[in-house]
């Protein structure tokens, strides 16, 4: 088994990349593919500013159990080109920490060596100070719900104060990914090279005999 764990905040090109990732590894392979949007891997815990440590860890340790799982069927099943599982989540351990008040990395450091074993590498969207008013705060208005609206407005009394709120954000996931001992890589989305950085990764993450 091995797989990608997609990290940023919101506006980054996570959703993008997931989208673009998982029909490059469909059409460069025939094996078992496990996709997980952010409304799995991170919402269930929403308001998240009421979660609790103890609520994010129990949830990041299912949801590995799960992974390893998969991994355990994979070592029984007949063995042969193609038939690794690759799993895709977005948002994981990384933006639980930078969201939820009280975790630090010794709190986490569990779960990224799991997913150690898990052959995991984290891709980092990283979205330019000189972009991110626009795409975190302005833009999502146009395709996200009122709710969006509301939860802006509990971030703060104008949309500097917004933007300010994700700068931080990304600067509390940064610290995180560095700690970690995963494979990583960062990178920065536009729409125009999305389809490239997702042929990239495929060809970076997966080895020859795991793609046709």
């Amino acid at each position: 088994m091995r797989g990608f764990i997609l990290e940023g905040i919101t506006g980054s090109g996570k959703s993008v990349l997931l989208r673009e990732l998982s029909a490059c590894l469909a059409q460069s392979r025939s094996g078992p593919l496990f996709l997980a949007s952010e409304h799995i891997t991170e919402r269930l815990l929403e308001p998240l500013a009421e979660a609790t440590t103890n609520d994010a860890i129990s949830h990041l340790d299912e949801f590995t159990s799960h992974l390893e799982t998969l991994s355990a069927w994979d070592a029984d099943a007949p063995h042969g080109k193609n038939t690794e599982t690759v799993f895709v989540l977005e948002r994981f351990h990384i933006s639980l920490g930078s969201h939820i008040s009280g975790i630090d990395w010794a709190s986490l450091a569990n779960i990224d060596n799991r997913l150690s074993s898990l052959n995991t590498l984290i891709v980092w969207c990283s979205l330019p100070d000189d972009q991110l008013l626009e795409r975190s705060v302005r833009s999502p208005l146009s395709y996200r719900n009122s709710y969006w609206k509301s939860y802006l407005a509990t971030l703060g009394a104008d949309e500097n104060m917004q933007a300010d709120h994700f700068r931080n954000e990304q600067n509390r996931l940064e610290a995180l990914f560095r700690q970690s001992i995963l494979e990583k890589i960062r990178i920065e989305i536009c729409r125009e090279n999305v389809r490239e950085i997702a042929q990239m990764l495929t060809r970076r993450h997966l080895p020859s005999d795991n793609r046709d």
